[in-house]
């Protein structure tokens, strides 16, 4: 019996210190996989995972598969999980882990389109969560359930799962799952095209991120938002939204920096390139071009789509055709080889594909890739409207016999005659209205409308930023187009009416909902923008004076003209408008004393 316990002891105080390190080290990876996943795989990787309990070795294996996925290394995480024979768990604790764990091991096969392999993961954790009656879990497992039909293009499908998900969480405590939540579904109000609520969705993200000081939720949330700015500035031609995108890029690059994350430096590399190309701001595109080039990572699946593609576009506005090629081959691979299993969010591209073919002249394959564009997006769309069919026809059904009723009350005769005779007046009513609303409107349109370039007058726009100064906190803009009057002594008026017309539709290319835009003199226009920081008022005016400077202006005879302009800038100070003015105005007066094409903040 001595002997028995001495051997009992000496193995006590061998194995303690081993279970110690161990529980430490898995213990601190929890700690720092959201600001530090290398770090993680550094600290767990030294551990013998054989001599680890069940519950240990399920941790192992989620802190593994969960820093691989945020660091992008998908395939590291897939051959994991196809080479590893998981231990099977015995109680609550053990399954609750299992579950987290299903999960991680889904978004690998998610991220590279295996859908069907995802779907049965998702399955697994799903089943436990039943196991285990935890509502909040089923609810986060729905989440991920309708983000992969949306990507299939089930989007009728994935709206409605993502609403039971919601039913299932929106009373939830817990904040990391409430911002899982808001960012799920603000990437499907993204993919949805509803940029505005997906960007407020993503915001409540970052203000959690913050909150819980996790540098790699803060650095996806910047770059949810500004995918979401860059798609609605380029669909509504918008520039604040762009520069909203260029300063959420900017931002997310800078965390993922920090990070040391070269996929989500890629990512949003990548999105700095398509956004300045867009603009046509070459030379800031063709620096982050550089930069992603010097990455030393492996493209794969969506993210190779993206890299090759937005080079190719890049490559081609900036007429360097002999590099296009080599990505446009490579774009064309990968639709050959996902054709079968296409993710939504791919089947775009093809549209891109086609729009750069047609700018390189290539007309006929622009219209096949346009073309197949067309019938997937017909087709998913047909798949949505076979799952609404499917889910209203109860409801048709149980209406049936009441609209049946409703029918025969309207073969009534005298009830035709009396609603023809309602009809009538009210068609007449209706047309004596709307022509007193077109006089109306026409006479306000006049009064309030500048007469050559159809914007707001000095008059209409002084009295309605006077009115809504302080409401919406208005910062000022003055513009004045340079040398205009050499360009109507030199040319003529009708020149100069046409530079005026085109720096005015410039500027309303920029403008967004509650900004406006009024002509205040000869060649001066006033622009005046709600809620923007003094940062955001620089860059606006900086992008707006690299397109005006940048754009092909023509004579009245087709010459091309060079044409640039001045900017006062004041950002909004809490005293009037009238005085934000002046001080514009003053900050121009030195922008013309500086050499003119440049701004001046006041």
């Amino acid at each position: 019996m001595v002997s028995y316990f001495i051997k009992l002891l000496v193995f006590t105080l061998l194995f303690m210190p081993f279970r110690l390190m161990a529980n430490g080290s898995i213990q601190h990876g929890y700690e720092l996989l959201k600001s530090n996943p290398t770090a993680v795989l550094e600290i767990i990787q030294p551990l013998d995972v054989n001599s680890l309990t069940v519950l240990e070795q399920l941790e192992y294996s989620y802190l593994f598969v969960a820093s691989n996925n945020l660091l992008g290394h998908y395939p590291t995480s897939i051959e994991y999980i196809e080479t590893t024979e998981l231990p099977t768990p015995q109680n609550a604790t053990e399954f609750r882990q299992m579950l987290n764990l299903a999960i991680r091991m889904a978004w690998p096969y998610e991220a590279t389109s295996q859908f069907t392999t995802a779907l049965s993961w998702y399955k697994k954790a799903e089943d436990i969560a039943i196991r285990l009656q935890d509502k909040e879990e089923q609810g986060y497992v729905k989440l991920q359930y309708s983000a992969v039909y949306m990507q299939q293009g089930y989007s009728w499908q994935a709206l409605n799962i993502a609403k039971e998900a919601q039913q299932l969480l929106v009373h939830s405590k817990d904040a990391a799952i409430v911002a899982d939540l808001n960012s799920q579904l603000g990437i499907l109000y993204y993919l949805n095209g509803d940029y505005s609520e997906s960007i407020s969705l993503q915001n409540k993200v970052l203000v959690q991120a913050e909150k819980d000081h996790s540098v790699q939720e803060r650095a996806a949330a910047h770059y949810n938002m500004a995918n979401a700015y860059l798609k609605w500035g380029k669909e509504s031609n918008k520039g604040l939204k762009l520069l909203k995108a260029n300063q959420h890029y900017k931002n997310a690059l800078k965390l993922a920096i920090e990070l040391n994350s070269n996929y989500l430096k890629r990512n949003n590399l990548l999105g700095l390139i398509a956004l300045h190309t867009y603009s046509s701001n070459l030379v800031i595109a063709g620096e982050y071009v550089n930069q992603i080039l010097a990455l030393d990572i492996e493209n794969q699946g969506f993210g190779a789509l993206s890299f090759h593609l937005i080079l190719a576009q890049y490559y081609a506005k900036t007429k360097q055709t002999e590099v296009v090629q080599p990505h446009l081959d490579a774009v064309i691979d990968y639709f050959e080889q996902h054709h079968d299993r296409l993710p939504s969010y791919a089947v775009i591209k093809q549209k891109e594909l086609a729009q750069l073919y047609a700018s390189l002249g290539d007309y006929q394959l622009a219209y096949v890739w346009l073309e197949r564009y067309n019938n997937q997006v017909l087709s998913s769309q047909q798949r949505n409207l076979q799952q609404q069919v499917a889910t209203l026809k109860s409801e048709l059904d149980n209406q049936r016999l009441l609209h049946e009723n409703s029918l025969l009350s309207l073969q009534s005769h005298r009830s035709g005659v009396i609603t023809f005779i309602a009809l009538l007046i009210v068609c007449v009513t209706v047309a004596m209205l709307y022509w007193q609303f077109r006089k109306k409107h026409l006479f306000y349109k006049l009064s309030n409308t500048d007469f050559l370039t159809g914007i707001a007058n000095r008059r209409f726009i002084m009295e309605e930023g006077k009115r809504l100064y302080r409401r919406q906190k208005l910062s000022s803009i003055v513009l004045d187009i340079d040398h205009f009057k050499s360009i109507n002594d030199q040319f003529g008026h009708d020149t100069g009416d046409l530079v005026l017309n085109d720096v005015t539709s410039i500027m309303q290319q920029f403008l967004s909902h509650g900004e406006m835009l009024g002509r205040i003199g000869g060649e001066e226009f006033l622009i005046v923008l709600p809620n923007i920081t003094q940062q955001e008022l620089q860059e606006y005016a900086e992008c707006l004076r690299v397109q005006i400077e940048s754009h092909p202006f023509k004579t009245h005879l087709g010459q091309p003209l060079q044409v640039t302009a001045s900017f006062g800038l004041a950002a909004y100070n809490a005293k009037s408008l009238a005085t934000q003015f002046t001080c514009a105005d003053q900050a121009l007066y030195q922008a013309k004393q500086q050499g003119r094409n440049c701004w001046v903040l006041g």
